[in-house]
């Protein structure tokens, strides 16, 4: 196994783990099911094409395929503009911990996704792992952010 693919696996666990503190806005978990899809598709993805030799910054474009899954996981997301009104409209009504809401679940899934992304490309494409601190506190900061109230070690 290449360093770079021990990177990309670092990076997949370590994303996934920063979306436990978003267990408090939500009672569904299924965010982390389709966060897990889109990074695991992602890792594939860049796995392969560095395998036969594909340029760093064709691996980043080719890393965006997997979000091409997420209608048909969730079809509710095939109408993008409607799931974003929809969600928008039951995140400013609801309060925390929320029900299960497609919307919210693509938007916190996308949201993981998107960090792994970042991290994926600033560990390997710009070899400056330190640098990933930023967007794996990005979940942490949402909760922080979002939560009124205080919530114990055990979420």
């Amino acid at each position: 196994m290449t360093a770079t693919a021990r990177m990309s696996l670092a990076a997949l666990l370590a994303v996934l783990a920063a979306g436990v503190p978003m267990f408090p806005l939500t009672k569904d978990r299924s965010y982390l099911f389709l966060a897990l899809v889109l990074i695991a598709g992602s890792v594939m993805v860049a796995l392969l094409a560095r395998r036969i030799g594909v340029p760093e910054p064709v691996v980043r474009l080719l890393q965006l395929a997997p979000a091409l899954v997420v209608p048909w996981l969730i079809p509710a997301a095939g109408n993008p503009v409607k799931l974003y009104r929809s969600t928008v409209e039951y995140v400013a009504t609801a309060f925390a911990p929320m029900d299960y809401d497609p919307g919210f679940a693509v938007f916190c899934a996308l949201l993981l996704w998107l960090a792994y992304l970042m991290v994926e490309t600033l560990a390997n494409g710009l070899a400056m792992p330190a640098w990933t601190f930023a967007p794996l506190v990005l979940p942490y900061t949402i909760s922080a952010l979002a939560l009124y109230a205080e919530t114990g070690p055990g979420l």
